[in-house]
C-alpha cells in the first residue's frame, strides 16, 4: 500500500500520517478526522456488531488483509474490492488510472501528486508483511 502525506485543513496543508499498520492489516485513510478516529477504533475493535454513532463527515478507508482488499466508509460499510488494486481520497482517480496502465502503487501516488493539488509527498510505502500477525480475540464465557 502506498500513500501521499498531504493533510489539508482549510487552506493550510501539512505532512501527516495516512496509513496505520495494525495486527493482520494495513489501513489507509482519507477524509474528516473525527470520522476517521471513530471508524478506525471500530475496525481495531474487530468490527463489533454495535456500530459506532453516525459520523458527521466524509471518510474512506482502504483495508489490506491476508484475506484481500476492502473499502470502508463513514457508515462502517466494509466491501471487498473485486480487483487487485484500489485507491481512496482526493487523488484516487489519477492513482487508479495509473494502476490501470500498469503502474505500481508508489508510482501511481507519485503521478497523483503531479496532477492533484490536494495530493502531495513524500510518498510512503507499506507492506502487509510489516503487519504483525493478528491473534484471535479471546471469547468471554458468559
Amino acid at each position: 500500500m502506498a500513500c501521499d502525506s498531504r493533510v489539508t485543513v482549510g487552506d493550510v496543508t501539512h505532512p501527516g500520517q495516512k496509513v496505520w499498520v495494525m495486527p493482520g492489516m494495513i489501513i489507509g485513510v482519507c477524509g474528516e478526522g473525527r470520522s476517521m478516529t471513530t471508524v478506525l477504533r471500530w475496525l481495531l475493535e474487530g468490527q463489533p456488531k454495535t456500530l459506532p454513532e453516525a459520523t458527521k463527515g466524509s471518510f474512506g478507508a482502504l483495508i489490506l488483509t491476508r484475506d484481500g482488499l476492502f473499502t470502508c466508509d463513514e457508515s462502517c460499510f466494509v466491501e471487498p474490492v473485486k480487483r487487485a488494486f484500489h485507491a481512496v481520497g482526493q487523488g484516487a482517480g489519477p492513482a487508479i488510472a495509473a494502476m490501470l496502465c500498469g503502474k505500481g502503487a508508489a508510482e501511481a501516488v507519485e503521478i497523483a501528486c503531479q496532477v492533484d493539488s490536494a495530493t502531495g509527498g513524500p510518498v510512503r510505502v507499506y507492506r502487509l508483511s510489516d503487519a504483525p500477525r493478528a491473534t484471535p480475540k479471546r471469547q468471554r464465557k458468559v
